[in-house]
């Protein structure tokens, strides 16, 4: 499965269609519980044009922040703090 600009995404459930809910209604943490360990830590899901990423595990977690932290940490300045101010 890839995203819309062609980056993969991680394993994950089959997709289905629109109507239909790729999330489990009932015993979500089992079901999520389930879907890490037959797919990975990181499991992906694609709901119509949606598509939502499930980190698994706290290992996973701090692996994408330790490598990414660089971006994870820019943000935004505040331009209207800064009009406020000046």
């Amino acid at each position: 499965m890839s995203s819309k600009n062609g980056v993969p995404l991680p394993p994950g459930p089959p997709a289905h269609w629109f109507w239909s809910n790729a999330l489990p209604t009932v015993r979500i943490a089992y079901a999520f519980t389930d879907f890490v360990r037959k797919y990975g830590p990181v499991v992906s899901f694609r709901q119509g044009s949606q598509v939502i990423i499930v980190i698994g595990s706290i290992r996973a977690a701090m692996d994408i922040m330790e490598k990414e932290g660089a971006a994870l940490v820019d943000r935004p300045r505040s331009i209207a703090a800064g009009e406020m101010l000046s």
